[in-house]
């Protein structure tokens, strides 16, 4: 039976746990299923990002990305703009979104990444996990 309510949000285990899983099916050879899951952990951390800079999820405040409950192959985009209007920010993500060849309904497919595309993608988790180092030290 499904839970009456949905859990509370933990994007940044989430984030975690879903590159600890896309390495494992990786190394398994499990390609397209490791990619979907790095796509899931950018997603969660840079929605991790927004809330340690005081945007909740749901929220629509002057400044937050509109529409951010999206997949990372727009939610990458939205934050960019998000980040060049905050001043004093000085951790950013790259311009350049690596996931610009990423869908959600990908995860339907089978053989549709290829091994630049995976890298990439890998590359754009770390630039995400970065990010988050430098918005939680900077609370400290």
């Amino acid at each position: 039976m499904a839970p009456s309510s949905p859990c509370s949000a933990d994007f940044a285990r989430a984030a975690c746990r879903n590159w600890q899983d896309a390495e494992l099916l990786e190394r398994a050879g499990r390609i397209d299923n490791a990619d979907q899951l790095l796509g899931l952990a950018a997603e969660c951390a840079l929605k991790m990002a927004l809330l340690l800079q005081g945007v909740q999820p749901d929220e629509k405040k002057a400044g937050a990305p509109t529409g951010h409950a999206v997949h990372i192959n727009r939610l990458w985009g939205l934050y960019s703009v998000f980040q060049q209007n905050r001043a004093g920010q000085f951790a950013t993500i790259p311009a350049h979104n690596p996931f610009h060849d990423f869908d959600i309904s990908q995860r339907y497919c089978v053989d549709v990444v290829t091994g630049n595309g995976l890298k990439a993608h890998k590359g754009g988790v770390m630039s995400c996990f970065e990010l988050l180092d430098f918005l939680v030290m900077e609370r400290t």
